[in-house]
């Protein structure tokens, strides 16, 4: 063959080639796509884009396009478009329950075509994540986990179809603590919510404080329709609060930032942080205009929230304790007017203007009364019982009388009363749904009152993690396995979990997700009813390749699978204090002294307990092995915290000693010689529980990631200080008769590792929203401080600065006028030496991305 008739040959085979095959995939949606379907299109476009390095185009039409190697169809099974790729497809509707969906590969004309449709909507979307899910990606309340391998895209072969095995399925942070959503910004509740939809979760509810103790909370407004404004404003109302450093509640001593030891005050913006509807209400709103500004500006707040959560069909719910506690400053004007406020009369006119008061300002679906706590600790009389069953009743009347804008449920620490925990079902309508939280925070399992209830709709709802511990690590993935596997048995059409953090337990919240579905252990029948905990080496193994890369993922889940969880019941073998009766694998240097999360004196010295925690320089030696800086950071994180569990519980045993010491010394009748035991013994102990102090603190830093976590810190300087430092200080100032000086008490400088945070991740945005970034540089000023940023496809990068917001934090805006498409980004930071720091880790190789709505 001649040369020329060769090269020929090839250029004909080369152009018909790339006429044939014009991209490697591409993603069809019909001609009139819903918002939903132009979604999913979006969301597989991304972590194809980030998994591959292929960036799919997205096309309309009604009919396949020629040319292209790979197609994958986003559409409703009605869809035309389907029943000419495959005419099968109209069986489905059967095979598939609401939001359940269906991953199907075909060949059509020679072509390989993935389909992926859902019984409805959200199924479409539920389906698209599922497909990312396949590429490698995982999910979690605090963004995505993409591994750093970059893979050959190949368009996997699928013939599956899920279903949902819980009608509801979702998550109940809980209001109280700074780790919690008393801190979350509006960001932090949209990324959130966005990550619920990943996690194919559709429930979101809020409990709200009474007065006493820590309330009244402002996300629920108590009083009469009179007081309410056509506008929804209130022109009536009483003092309320979300936690902020300066307003002192559960043992949360109250301190501006300004005072936080170890400079740490430089990772907040204001002395009195808190959340923004706070702002100026600082530690109480003080007159009548400031109580109904801090309910206007919450409700405002939540409608934001709400609403974006009805954009994905999310179901929302709020409510407060039964029977009603009425705030004083709102029973003394009750009384004023000459109503009762113990009428039932009176409260269920409270109760109209409470739901008249929630119609005019946010959306939700239900409404729940929390019965009282005591119900699970101290038992309840019989008149206990009819008050709680009267005042239900006559919040069932209210809102029959408002014309039944949402529906009632019932929570609860339990179930229903101790003579009876299913006995709501027989007194209460049909139509209100019953719920409770697992008794002994979590420890016990799912109450077996749930088997005795049908007709009705019934939620469980486990802990994925509790408050005593909730300063340090806690693994929970057997449990929340156990927990769905036994509310499915009973019946149960909800399974929500009850939390305040959000990355700390990624593991919990994506076990309690995916347990929720078809396939999973939930199912299974053949499951030994006494075990507390699942297996869980399968999510493990998984979990672990995911965040950190093959290289270590079977070592790292044998650490995890280890922590996992309690020892079965009359097993001794961990050798530290039970927790609730059961001992628990992961140390717990912690609990609940007066607040959550304290660090508790050990009785053991440090050299007995010391090799429980092992299995923390077990972690650090695969750390050489670890490939790709996603994954480097990713362990970090865990590695960082489980070293600084460790800090807290080497601190836990000097706290020991000290007190032990303490209470020896106290005995000592002679003032002098007892003096002189405080200086020989008491003195540099105190230093040395500042120096673990210290220690402590620069484990947690290298752990801050979120506002949880940021929450953690506040509480080691308002809580936990106040029970190891300041009130021991106070004691010690008294045995010596003067003051301490200051090098016996923590420092104001930071001797740990420099940080770049951005404590909120969105990762979708809405139409017309602007991208605002938060972002801390802590332990170092920046020199240089910027946003770079482009959309899909394009090659070069924009910039935006930094703005100087406050001490260590900085803000930028990427405004939306300037948003074309869905766009990657990451935030560079030069420092005065010129060493640059990036974030995400992997910044350059996988940006963060934006996907719109």
């Amino acid at each position: 063959m001649k040369a020329s008739n060769f090269l020929l040959l090839v250029f004909i085979l080369v152009t018909f080639s790339s006429c044939q095959f014009r991209q490697p995939v591409v993603i069809l949606i019909p001609e009139k796509p819903s918002s939903v379907e132009m979604l999913s299109a979006r969301e597989i476009r991304r972590y194809i884009y980030h998994r591959t390095r292929v960036l799919p185009e997205i096309i309309n039409g009604d009919k396949i396009p020629g040319k292209v190697k790979n197609l994958i169809v986003v559409a409703n099974q009605e869809s035309r478009l389907l029943l000419d790729i495959y005419p099968p497809i109209a069986n489905l509707r059967d095979n598939l329950k609401n939001n359940g969906y269906s991953l199907k590969t075909v060949q059509k004309n020679g072509q390989k075509v993935l389909i992926v449709t859902g019984k409805d909507e959200m199924g479409i979307l539920y389906g698209a994540y599922a497909l990312a899910e396949k590429l490698g990606v995982r999910f979690y309340l605090h963004g995505d986990v993409i591994p750093d391998k970059i893979v050959r895209f190949s368009l996997p072969d699928l013939d599956e179809r899920h279903n949902p095995l819980f009608e509801l399925r979702g998550v109940q942070p809980f209001h109280d603590f700074p780790e919690g959503p008393d801190w979350w910004s509006l960001d932090d509740y949209k990324g959130l919510l966005a990550q619920l939809i990943k996690l194919k979760m559709n429930f979101i509810g809020f409990h709200t404080y009474p007065e006493g103790g820590v309330g009244p909370e402002p996300l629920v407004w108590i009083g009469l329709k009179e007081d309410i404004n056509d506008d929804g404003t209130v022109d009536f109302s009483y003092p309320a609060r979300h936690f902020t450093s300066v307003n002192g509640t559960w043992g949360y001593r109250a301190k501006k930032t300004d005072e936080y030891y170890f400079r740490t005050g430089e990772l907040f913006e204001k002395s009195d942080y808190g959340n923004d509807y706070m702002d100026g209400m600082t530690p109480w709103p003080e007159n009548l205009r400031e109580k109904n500004e801090l309910f206007n500006r919450t409700a405002k707040f939540f409608n934001e929230v709400f609403t974006y959560a009805r954009t994905f069909e999310i179901k929302t719910c709020v409510g407060t304790e039964t029977p009603m506690i009425i705030p004083e400053e709102l029973k003394a004007r009750l009384t004023k007017a000459g109503l009762s406020t113990g009428s039932l009369l009176t409260k269920t006119s409270l109760y109209e203007g409470m739901f008249q008061w929630i119609v005019k300002n946010y959306p939700i679906d239900f409404y729940w009364l929390w019965t009282p706590e005591n119900w699970t600790w101290g038992g309840n009389k019989p008149e206990d019982i009819e008050n709680t069953k009267d005042d239900i009743l006559a919040a069932y009347k209210a809102l029959k009388n408002n014309d039944n804008p949402f529906l009632l449920a019932t929570c609860g620490w339990v179930l229903g009363p101790k003579q009876d925990r299913a006995m709501f079902d027989r007194i209460l309508p049909e139509d209100i749904s019953v719920s409770c939280i697992n008794r002994n925070l979590g420890i016990e399992k799912i109450d077996s009152g749930f088997n005795n209830i049908s007709g009705r709709s019934k939620w469980a709802i486990p802990w994925m993690e509790d408050d005593p511990g909730l300063t340090m690590p806690q693994l929970w993935v057997g449990r929340m396995r156990k927990d769905a596997h036994d509310a499915h048995a009973a019946g149960c059409n909800g399974l929500m979990g009850i939390h305040w953090h959000t990355r700390e337990i990624g593991p919990n919240v994506s076990a309690l997700a995916y347990s929720a579905w078809d396939g999973s252990d939930v199912s299974t029948k053949q499951i030994d009813k006494s075990l507390r905990d699942l297996p869980v080496k399968d999510f493990y193994s998984d979990w672990a390749l995911a965040n950190f890369g093959s290289e270590i993922a079977e070592r790292a889940a044998e650490i995890f699978i280890s922590l996992d969880g309690v020892y079965p019941e009359g097993d001794t073998s961990a050798l530290f204090e039970p927790f609730m009766n059961r001992y628990v694998k992961m140390p717990r240097p912690a609990d609940w002294i007066n607040g959550p999360g304290a660090i508790k004196s050990d009785i053991i010295p440090w050299e007995k307990k010391q090799p429980q925690y092992s299995f923390v320089d077990k972690l650090e030696s695969l750390r050489p092995m670890v490939n790709g800086k996603g994954n480097l950071d990713r362990f970090d994180y865990w590695l960082n915290y489980f070293k600084y569990l460790k800090a807290a519980g080497k601190l836990s045993c000097s706290l020991g000693d000290y007190n032990r010491r303490l209470t020896s010394i106290k005995t000592i009748k002679d003032k002098a010689e007892q003096k002189n035991a405080v200086v020989s013994q008491l003195l540099p102990l105190r230093k040395q529980i500042i120096s673990e102090m210290e220690e402590s603190h620069n484990y947690l830093i290298s752990t801050i990631t979120s506002k949880g976590s940021l929450g953690n810190l506040c509480n080691w300087q308002q809580h936990i200080s106040d029970l190891i430092i300041e009130k021991p200080g106070e004691e010690l100032e008294v045995l010596l008769g003067q003051k301490l000086g200051i090098q016996y008490f923590p420092g104001k400088e930071y001797t740990g590792k420099s940080r770049l945070i951005v404590p909120t991740v969105r990762t979708n945005l809405m139409a017309g929203e602007d991208l605002k970034l938060k972002i801390i540089c802590f332990g170092f000023q920046p020199d240089k401080l910027v946003v770079k940023w482009k959309h899909f496809g394009e090659k070069s990068f924009m910039v935006k600065s930094a703005m100087h917001v406050s001490r260590g934090v900085y803000e930028v805006v990427i405004p939306s006028s300037e948003i074309k498409d869905d766009f990657e980004y990451f935030v560079s930071c030069t420092d005065k030496n010129g060493k640059t720091i990036l974030w995400p880790a992997n910044a350059g190789e996988i940006n963060q991305s934006i996907v719109l709505n």
